[in-house]
């Protein structure tokens, strides 16, 4: 990207109609003061623009759905309000839109962002971001049924719509994201069983579905998964499934029994909760810890270190 670019008015931002023609929000972007939203879309390489904790205000301009080479759009903790322009999906390079921390409000027609409070129903149209790595939408306000086009973003690494109101249950289709290695379903109202198609995902390596009202036997776990597997406050039954790569096993508050399967040192068990259990080995953890792991979890479970930012609160 020129310095050209990077000096001139990458993103500007009006709160009403009638502050059209006059600066709302200053950038420390090269010192630049923004004054029109409509020049965005004549600089069509963009491929990544960063405004990321700025004193902005209002909200974002339709035009940069026409930015069509646009692959990284980071806005978050920049006071912005409104929705999400509808044309977003028609963005079909972007790979990475962060907007946490914000005041976007009404439905998703294809933006990406999460502690907001967006409601409505998840859009279809997001799978038309095939380029998509990484879908944060925690903490909303959606309902409705997980898209089945979800499963058509074939590079998608990071899925995490936990705490909103979606319901359903988990499609058996979900084994179709082979690259997906952290999956977040927690605190949401399902209906029925974990497919057994998971067992599939060859590159998850991170499974959240507790409190999401899931039922059934635990089915075989994928071979890779190893830091987390969390199905607590659910309503499993029969017997625990050996998974020894594990570093952390969380299945309190079910209603599994027989006994529980001798786990190595490393690896942190919480099986409060479950009176037909049987444990014959000892505790990895002491019943504080665990209570103490369990309620950190349920806090903070949303929070994934990525290559080159951090994206959490």
């Amino acid at each position: 990207m020129s310095n050209m670019c990077m000096d001139l008015n990458l993103l500007n931002v009006y709160g009403t109609e009638e502050d059209q023609g006059r600066p709302r929000s200053t950038s420390p972007i090269r010192g630049t003061t923004a004054s029109s939203p409509e020049p965005i879309a004549d600089y069509g390489n963009l491929t990544l623009i960063d405004l990321s904790v700025n004193n902005l205000s209002g909200f974002i301009p339709d035009r940069i759905g026409e930015l069509s080479k646009l692959e990284v759009l980071i806005l978050s903790s920049s006071n912005l309000n409104g929705g999400i322009p509808a044309n977003f999906s028609n963005i079909a390079t972007l790979s990475r839109f962060v907007a946490n921390q914000n005041n976007f409000s009404g439905p998703i027609p294809g933006g990406l962002t999460r502690y907001n409070k967006l409601k409505g129903p998840l859009s279809g149209q997001l799978a038309n971001l095939r380029h998509l790595q990484v879908m944060k939408l925690e903490f909303n306000k959606l309902s409705g049924e997980i898209p089945t086009q979800f499963w058509q973003l074939q590079v998608l690494y990071v899925l995490n719509i936990s705490c909103n109101s979606l319901t359903g249950s988990i499609p058996s289709s979900i084994s179709y994201l082979q690259t997906l290695t952290n999956l977040y379903l927690q605190g949401i109202n399902f209906s029925g069983m974990i497919p057994n198609s998971i067992s599939y995902m060859g590159s998850l390596i991170e499974l959240q579905l507790g409190e999401s009202h899931l039922s059934g036997k635990i089915p075989m776990m994928p071979t890779k998964l190893q830091i987390a597997l969390n199905l607590s406050s659910d309503l499993f039954e029969g017997f625990i499934p050996d998974k020894t790569s594990l570093t952390q096993l969380i299945l309190s508050n079910n209603q599994l029994s027989g006994e529980v399967p001798k786990f190595g040192s490393y690896v942190s068990v919480n099986i409060s909760g479950n009176p037909n259990l049987r444990n014959v080995t000892t505790p990895n953890i002491s019943p504080e810890l665990a209570a103490s792991m369990t309620l950190s979890m349920s806090r903070s479970f949303d929070r994934v270190n990525y290559d080159d930012e951090q994206i959490y609160d």
